[in-house]
């Protein structure tokens, strides 16, 4: 009847020789019979001493009560699962049968579950240290899962979020529909979808760039949304101000080049002038009235070459007590040629007394 059981099947004396091996036990222990039978246990397999196995024996022997344990047989490298029994004749029946294809099994699923421990672990870590917000969100809008940046923001604990909706910590009306409308857009396609948007909590607040990403199962459907959120308050400020540095740069500069059109026509007509040998009185005024223009040209290409003036679009003001009877003398030679040419009628009438002003000459000019 031994002989026919599926499991192997020893009997051992009270001083553990071999004195019955079923066939299957032969099978089992890649041995035949004749090598074991009327052979101590701890002659056959020396390894064994001081092991579980050598325990549980001796424990039966001695107590007369059943035990069962799992042993890995390192000769063969075979794992089995062992009954040890008290023998009728005073020492003990071992029932085993392999058990090697289920222990693979469950040492690949443990060592899957420490491999995922251990991933699951280092996303934590790379989650939980960056200052971006990432979370995770069912189909119905409810919280899976805030990353520590995210919890800081709503000034809330994971669990009293995880389960809730946008409403639930503090998402304006107007914002969790918006929010819903992309989940269900991106469950829908499958595809990404990134937006940008101030938002203000507890915690804090500013203009957030986020992107949410499909998360799909074994099937291929999407079971939840996951996403990322950074903060970008500082970048839209640089943005902001590059942008106004820039508006300010293109004023100042169109301001500088209207005015050095100015001094450029009553220098034309005085070089005409002078090509043209005028009289020493009219060469003397007209060389006087070019260096007054030529002042009038450096002051402003100072002005453009200051490029701290240029990013802050601010014009220097060079203030001075004057008559405003010069000012006007300027403006008259900088268009008078223009009005000859043209062939206009130009008249300036001024009062004979000083009129005292504190101003830029070549701005008032």
């Amino acid at each position: 009847m031994l002989d026919q059981l599926p499991i192997g099947v020893v009997i051992l004396d009270p001083s553990f020789r071999y004195t019955y091996v079923n066939q299957r036990a032969a099978e089992l222990l890649q041995r035949p019979r004749g090598e074991l039978l009327d052979r101590s246990l701890w002659e056959v397999y020396p390894s064994l001493l001081g092991t579980v196995a050598e325990t549980t024996f001796r424990n039966t022997l001695e107590t007369r009560r059943s035990e069962s344990f799992e042993f890995h047989l390192e000769p063969i490298q075979r794992w089995f699962e062992v009954v040890s029994h008290p023998a009728p004749e005073g020492g003990i029946m071992v029932f085993f049968h392999d058990i090697q294809q289920r222990k693979m099994q469950e040492i690949q699923l443990r060592e899957e579950r420490e491999a995922s421990e251990r991933q699951r672990r280092l996303y934590e870590s790379i989650l939980s240290n960056t200052p971006d917000f990432a979370y995770v969100w069912s189909k119905d809008y409810k919280f899976r899962y805030g990353n520590k940046a995210l919890s800081q923001l709503y000034g809330m604990e994971p669990e009293e979020y995880i389960g809730r909706g946008f409403r639930d910590v503090g998402y304006p009306e107007w914002h969790a529909r918006m929010h819903e409308r992309e989940i269900d857009e991106v469950v829908r396609t499958g595809q990404p979808l990134r937006g940008k948007i101030p938002f203000y909590s507890k915690g804090g607040g500013g203009i957030y760039d986020y992107i949410f990403l499909p998360v799909f199962n074994a099937e291929g459907e999407v079971e939840a949304v996951a996403g990322t959120t950074r903060d970008v308050t500082a970048l839209e400020r640089v943005t902001e101000a590059l942008k106004e540095t820039d508006r300010r740069k293109d004023e100042f500069l169109a301001t500088l080049a209207h005015e050095l059109r100015n001094p450029l026509a009553p220098l034309r007509n005085g070089l005409d002038l002078l090509a043209d040998g005028a009289d020493p009185e009219l060469l003397e005024q007209t060389r006087s009235r070019m260096a007054r223009q030529v002042d009038q040209l450096v002051h402003l290409v100072d002005d453009l070459m200051d490029l701290s003036r240029i990013s802050r679009g601010a014009i220097e003001l060079r203030l001075d007590k004057q008559d405003i009877h010069q000012a006007v003398e300027i403006a008259v030679e900088a268009v008078r040629p223009v009005m000859e040419r043209m062939t206009h009628r130009f008249r300036v009438e001024l009062p004979e007394q000083p009129l005292r002003v504190e101003g830029d000459t070549t701005r008032l000019s």
